[in-house]
């Protein structure tokens, strides 16, 4: 027993100062602007804005009182400042202000699971007397934490969750081991949430720095279509031009930025032109069989599938059997749906769960069409 626990306790320490200590041994040199996690820090910010101020000659503060200033800033993969002055004139002040940053202890960008060099605009203004530096990174505390999420029926990590400390609202994702590692006190609020799973919130405890949850996925649910109310001549949304095409990618944006954290959206699969031309696509394309039109057969359906990472239609299901051969003409229905635009989370591809209860059968079109053979 005892060296189980100890075995826990080593592992423990093991993966907090992998993360945390030397970036060297996992850094990425390339200078980026935008990454999934951008730098943090530690340290008392209003301080250092004072000390900063102190130390400003009364050139620079006459100057910056008229006349507003951009500074190029790069926190690099060891984790240290670099300022680069705009001009001669202002060397000094970015001496300063370089020697100042740094006493802040500084958490490097993370892209891919590395450290990487992150250079970003820092306003600089003085405001009622009062010098502003606009920082465009987040500010944390306490240790370093980990939280681990599972899908509760597979049983495997779930990538790209987002994960908020509420004391600044600053968002991580998870990696592909579904972990995600954050900063925070004990009893400071935390806030899970994932396109495809329930949002989730929960507070830190004391004694406790990993945490594991396991979430069920959703299954998202369309509203019934009654397909004995309709027909390829009667369509439920007869006003949308719907052309029955795959999404193209043309449609998506042809750039998006890798990220700041909190501006990563997340978007739900949908069928080209939206739910009024699925509604459309089932109407126009589901064929009742001359037996079942013979029978006057009516039925419902609940049906059930995925869109997968590339909006093809995957694993589709039916509740139950249904008469006259209609559950082989549903799967094939839906199998040869175009392709929707495809879910995402964090920016990233995902599949989604949907489903779809439909009432299938007669009506006075299925009798027409018998009447004209």
């Amino acid at each position: 027993m005892r060296l189980i626990i100890l075995l826990l306790i080593f592992l423990t320490l093991e993966w907090k100062s992998s993360y945390s200590q030397d970036y060297n041994n996992k850094c990425d040199s390339t200078t980026y602007l935008l990454v999934r996690q951008m730098p943090l820090y530690f340290g008392d910010y209003d301080g250092v804005i004072n000390h900063i101020s102190s130390r400003m000659t009364s050139d620079i503060k006459s100057f910056l009182k008229v006349q507003n200033i951009n500074i190029t800033m790069k926190i690099l993969c060891y984790g240290k400042v670099e300022i680069i002055s705009p001009n001669d004139n202002f060397k000094e002040f970015c001496r300063i202000l370089e020697d100042e940053l740094n006493k802040l202890k500084w958490i490097p960008g993370k892209n891919k699971e590395e450290f990487v060099s992150v250079e970003s605009v820092l306003p600089v203004r003085i405001i009622d007397n009062k010098l502003k530096l606009y920082m465009p990174f987040a500010n944390v505390k306490g240790k370093v934490m980990r939280c681990t999420i599972i899908d509760e029926d597979t049983k495997l990590p779930v990538s790209y969750v987002r994960l908020i400390t509420k004391y600044n609202s600053y968002s991580y994702y998870s990696n592909d081991k579904g972990e995600v590692y954050f900063y925070c006190d004990a009893n400071d609020e935390v806030e899970i949430s994932h396109i495809n799973y329930q949002t989730f919130n929960f507070s830190t405890t004391q004694n406790d720095t990993n945490y594991q949850l396991f979430r069920k996925q959703l299954i998202y649910e369309f509203e019934t279509l009654d397909l004995t109310k309709y027909s390829p001549e009667k369509l439920p949304n007869k006003n949308l031009n719907c052309n029955y095409s795959d999404w193209e990618k043309g449609k998506e944006p042809s750039f998006v930025f890798i990220g700041l954290g909190n501006n990563y959206q997340s978007e739900m699969a949908v069928f080209n032109g939206g739910l009024g031309c699925l509604y459309n696509y089932l109407s126009e394309k589901f064929t009742l069989p001359d037996s079942a039109i013979l029978n006057e057969y009516i039925d419902t359906a609940i049906v059930s599938f995925i869109v997968d990472e590339f909006g093809s239609i995957q694993d589709v299901k039916i509740d139950k059997k249904l008469d006259f051969g209609i559950n082989k003409i549903i799967t094939d229905l839906f199998y040869n749906m175009p392709k929707w635009k495809h879910g995402s989370q964090a920016n990233e591809k995902v599949s989604q769960k949907f489903m779809i209860k439909l009432v299938i059968g007669y009506n006075k079109y299925w009798k027409k069409t018998m009447d004209n053979k």
